[in-house]
Formats: structure tokens, C-alpha cells, sequence
């Protein structure tokens, strides 16, 4: 077996394993993604430079978040991936007029449904820890420890008060 079938096999091997972790949300932004770089076949403009830069980065955070990699990023993962079908949106909506109806169509059914998908998307913070989004619950109230019971002295002897003003 040569170093090229190894590298390959251990490439898919990392899809596999992504595709396993990812949530149902995660593996349906991953479709989108690699349905909008297949919808840039055709004329190539930086239009569709752009598509295919953001549609990458949606794939490669994903499989990095699914390999177990930390990195901090000034959104969350589910922003950047509502972010990014959004903009895929504006860019598909920038060449629409130069495109076959179908493809503009598909395009933006798959920019709407990435963008659907980073809104839905709540296990990735919670299955990978990629990132702490959720404020911790308040400790719950603890009972009020009983207070001892009082035990009332007993009673002085009457004489008690009469030695003390004696006393003097």
C-alpha cells in the first residue's frame, strides 16, 4: 500500500468519524454546504470564489469541532453557520440573473436550509463543549437550617437578686 492510499483512507476515516459525531443539524449544514460548491459548477466569477471559501470554512469548522479541536472564535459555531447561509444567500442573490433558473433555485434552497440549520444547531455546544453559551443555573435553595430550640433557664432562686444588692 502506498503513502497516497493511506493518507486517502485516513482522510475518509476523519469524515466517517465526523459524520458520526455531528448532530442532525451539523450533517444537514454539511450537505447544504456541499450542495452550494456543487452549484458553482458553471461560469466562475469571484461570486462563486466566495461561495466556495465560505462553504469550505462551514466544512472544515465542522470537522474540526467533530475532531475534538478548541479553538475560540468570536461567534459560536451556530452563528457562524447562520451567518454564513446567509451569505450564501446575498452572493447566490448577486448572480441570479446570470444563472439557469433551477441551479439559482437549488442554491438557495441550500443557503436557506445552512442558515436553517446554524439556527436549530443547540448540540454542538453541548456534544463536542466546543463552547460555553449556556449561563450556569442558579444553586437551588437550600432549607433554612432549624434554628436549636431555646431552653428557657430556670427559674432563679428568689433570694438570687437580694444577695447581689448585698453584695455592695
Amino acid at each position: 500500500m502506498s503513502d497516497t492510499d493511506s493518507v486517502s483512507r485516513a482522510r475518509v476515516r476523519g469524515w466517517r468519524h465526523a459524520w458520526a459525531v455531528w448532530t442532525v443539524e451539523q450533517r444537514t449544514a454539511a450537505l447544504a454546504a456541499v450542495l452550494l460548491i456543487g452549484s458553482t459548477l458553471g461560469s466562475f466569477s469571484f461570486v462563486e470564489v466566495a461561495l466556495v471559501a465560505v462553504d469550505g470554512a462551514v466544512l472544515l469548522l465542522l470537522r474540526s469541532r467533530a475532531a475534538g479541536r478548541r479553538f475560540a472564535l468570536p461567534l459560536t459555531d451556530r452563528a457562524l453557520l447562520t451567518a454564513a447561509g446567509a451569505w450564501s444567500g446575498v452572493l447566490i442573490g448577486v448572480r441570479m440573473f446570470d444563472r439557469p433558473v433551477g441551479q439559482t433555485l437549488l442554491a438557495l434552497f441550500c443557503a436557506a436550509l445552512l442558515a436553517l440549520a446554524g439556527l436549530l444547531d443547540r448540540g454542538a455546544e453541548r456534544a463536542l463543549g466546543a463552547e460555553p453559551t449556556a449561563i450556569p443555573a442558579p444553586p437551588e435553595p437550600q432549607a433554612e437550617p432549624e434554628a436549636p430550640a431555646v431552653v428557657a433557664p430556670p427559674n432563679p432562686p428568689a433570694t438570687a437578686g437580694v444577695t447581689w444588692l448585698h453584695a455592695r
